[in-house]
């Protein structure tokens, strides 16, 4: 294998081809003590409902730190009810907000005055849409040559819909649209939308994929098999205009739950990873998150035993937390060596309409996603796949404060390299994000530059992450 100097996750078996009592597990973020960081806390976020308290932000796919203002930005939805008699007897809209942070902790909600609520401008929503304005996702493209579609969005609408009586409205299509805008706060939609007809009344992901030269667009399919569509979908295209017909690519399985709500999609060290929504509308009416992964994007892998990525928050004796009903986390922001996902809770499950939103955070240590666990109290080994080495130094992502790790290395048959066997290593305990291997006499992989090697990694009570033959950093 050709891997270059990349960083390799230990999630599947493409750079392993052996491991001896080692378990993958997925490693779970921290949900943030501040939690939640964004509240129901302005008139136009609630739901709208008489005499019922609910609503709030709902977090999309669309949150980035822009490097050159120094600053995070988020854009959320909101669901307002137009009407309400009763579940099945309603009107209700869908708007997009805006929200700016500093540190990505202390959230404010500026006041654009682009949309008038109430009779004031004196608000934070920046796009109301036809009917709705079901934001996606946001791309700020450094890249793109004309300075007023620098941000560009994908959001769902329902066009042609007419009101014909106080409380009655008729017609009306579901279509994707996009619109551009120059700041991220003023918008211009797209006069050719919707881009695609149906709709897609989730978490939809978009995003430039590097390798392929097109954008990549997550979503729900057009053709399906029951009642509706929540299951995930995806598509292409060269301009973010012309998208080919949406290809089914990840449905429920034997043990899975009957529905999938939506996956927000992120690439990360050339791995596809995917926020799945595991709804369980045959039960009890909650979704939480599984991490899924894919070489590729278009086939999709999960842990056997479907580990959660993010769980629901308790429902003690004080009260429940605010995400004890639903979580849907978005794409993460690389913060240091950190990644921050930020996801909506609910108290409530899916159908209830007394149900409040907020906004937290759950952060992880970068590359920790997935994990090679050792069995505990027995010694656990990892071999890699013959590949070329074009570095000079070996790094390991892992955590081992209560045990340890060594490192040997082979040749393309097995054979051990002479000096770089397991008892010249200079083993590690501890825990680090990029901790430096050795061997005795000052050997390092430099010296193997050029030549077909495996690593074989030998762990007690240990986690394995990552692993990365890079460049010397010493001058």
């Amino acid at each position: 294998m050709d891997i270059g100097t990349q960083r390799q996750l230990l999630l599947d078996d493409f750079i392993v081809e052996d491991t001896w009592n080692l378990r993958r597990a997925v490693i779970q973020p921290a949900k943030h003590p501040a939690n939640p960081l964004i509240l129901c806390d302005r008139p136009w976020e609630e739901f709208n409902i008489p005499e019922l308290r609910g609503g709030g932000p709902i977090i999309t796919s669309a949150v980035l730190y822009d490097e050159a203002e120094g600053l995070f930005k988020m854009w959320y939805i909101l669901c307002r009810m137009i009407y309400w008699k009763s579940l099945y007897d309603k009107e209700y809209t869908y708007w997009t907000c805006y929200a700016t942070s500093p540190d990505g902790l202390r959230w404010e909600k500026p006041e654009l005055g682009l949309v008038e609520f109430e009779g004031s401008r004196q608000n934070n929503i920046l796009l109301q849409g036809h009917w709705w304005a079901t934001c996606g996702t946001v791309l700020k493209e450094l890249a793109e040559p004309d300075p007023a579609k620098r941000y560009k969005m994908l959001y769902t609408d329902i066009l042609g819909k007419k009101q014909v009586e106080e409380y009655k409205w008729t017609g009306g299509e579901s279509g994707v649209c996009i619109a551009y805008s120059p700041d991220g706060m003023h918008w211009t939609p797209y006069s050719g939308n919707p881009v695609m007809g149906g709709e897609s009344d989730t978490m939809n992901t978009v995003f430039w994929d590097e390798r392929l030269g097109k954008y990549v667009w997550y979503l729900r399919p057009r053709v399906y098999a029951g009642y509706w569509k929540r299951r995930i979908a995806r598509a292409e295209s060269q301009d973010f205009i012309h998208w080919s017909f949406p290809e089914t690519v990840l449905v429920p399985d034997e043990i899975d739950t009957i529905e999938v709500y939506g996956m927000p999609v992120f690439v990360h060290e050339e791995v596809y990873f995917g926020l799945l929504q595991m709804y369980d509308s045959d039960k009890n009416e909650n979704i939480t998150v599984q991490l899924a992964f894919s070489r590729d994007g278009r086939k999709w892998e999960r842990l056997p035993i479907r580990d959660l990525f993010l769980g629901l928050g308790g429902r003690g004796e004080i009260g429940r937390d605010f995400d004890s009903g639903m979580v849907f986390a978005a794409p993460p922001v690389r913060v240091e060596d950190e990644l921050w996902f930020y996801y909506s809770g609910w108290r409530g499950t899916h159908k209830g309409w007394e149900n409040e939103s907020a906004i937290g955070l759950a952060v992880s240590k970068l590359d920790r996603l997935i994990g090679r666990r050792t069995e505990t109290g027995k010694e656990g080994a990892l071999l890699t796949r013959p590949f070329w080495c074009e570095g000079d130094d070996l790094e390991m992502n892992v955590s081992c404060a209560n045990g340890w790790i060594i490192a040997e290395v082979l040749g393309p048959e097995g054979e051990v390299i002479p000096g770089y066997d397991r008892g010249s290593c200079l083993p590690f305990s501890g825990d680090a994000i990029r901790q430096r291997m050795g061997w005795k006499e000052g050997r390092a992989l430099g010296q193997l530059r050029g030549q077909e090697i495996r690593l074989k990694f030998y762990l007690r009570n240990a986690e394995l992450y990552a692993f990365q033959v890079r460049e010397s950093t010493e001058t």
